[in-house]
């Protein structure tokens, strides 16, 4: 790719959408916040879509993931927010300031996720009430002096009856896979299926596999598999032969 008591959680990751965030009573918008050190703060604007108020509490986590898309988390004094709870009328919004240190590296993109978690209503306590609680992550990148996104398809691979792509980003700027392409081919060279996966953010340095499932006989049918990577309006593309035994589920 190229530069262009019972607690029931409801975790909302807004993620590849521009639209803002919506929760079943409030929105917060933008959805992914980019920063760098010519644009050091910005706002996220949080709105009250309900008929009682709403309270909110905001923090800040410095976010990366494995290969298989395990997130983690880590609190950081980063990124910086204000304010830290927020109480909004039925109808009202309020802006959230965010900024970045001074000491946030510049030479490699560095990723964070801001949460805004709606808090329970205290003003009617019921017994054995389930609290429902919302909580939106949003991605918060703050980007290097001289931003460089490139990616590279490392291996494609058929195992356990799944066409597995390991995407490689290379550069110093996130990308985002919008989705994948598989396409099948016969021991005649005949089409044997044709799916598409979805995508999902592969940070700076890090390797994300993509898997697709094949039904049995999809797998069976097929010697060779072809995949094409889209994101950035670009794609990149691997390729692979299906070996003795890749279709066995495991």
């Amino acid at each position: 790719m190229t530069n262009s008591p019972f607690i029931r959680w409801a975790l909302v990751l807004a993620l590849l959408a521009a639209a803002p965030a919506s929760a079943s009573n409030f929105t917060v918008s933008p959805t992914e916040l980019n920063l760098s050190a010519g644009a050091t703060s910005t706002l996220v604007t949080l709105r009250n879509q309900d008929k009682k108020p709403l309270r909110f509490e905001i923090s800040v986590f410095t976010w990366s993931e494995d290969e298989r898309g395990q997130m983690s988390l880590t609190p950081s004094t980063d990124v910086t927010f204000f304010p830290k709870l927020i109480e909004l009328a039925p109808g009202a919004s309020r802006n959230e300031r965010v900024g970045i240190s001074a000491k946030v590296p510049r030479d490699t993109e560095v990723a964070f996720r801001l949460f805004v978690e709606e808090l329970p209503d205290q003003s009617a306590p019921q017994a054995n009430a389930v609290a429902i609680r919302t909580k939106i992550g949003i991605p918060v990148f703050v980007r290097p002096g001289k931003p460089t996104r490139s990616a590279q398809v490392e291996r494609v691979t058929i195992e356990g009856g799944k066409i597995l792509t390991r995407v490689r980003n290379t550069g110093n700027l996130h990308i985002s896979v919008d989705s994948i392409a598989a396409n099948g081919t016969t021991a005649a060279k005949a089409p044997s299926f044709s799916k598409t996966g979805t995508g999902w953010y592969v940070l700076p340095g890090a390797t994300r596999i993509f898997e697709i499932p094949l039904s049995a006989t999809e797998c069976a049918a097929t010697t060779a598999v072809a995949v094409e990577v889209f994101g950035h309006d670009t794609s990149i593309k691997g390729s692979a032969t299906v070996p003795p035994g890749a279709c066995a589920a495991r």
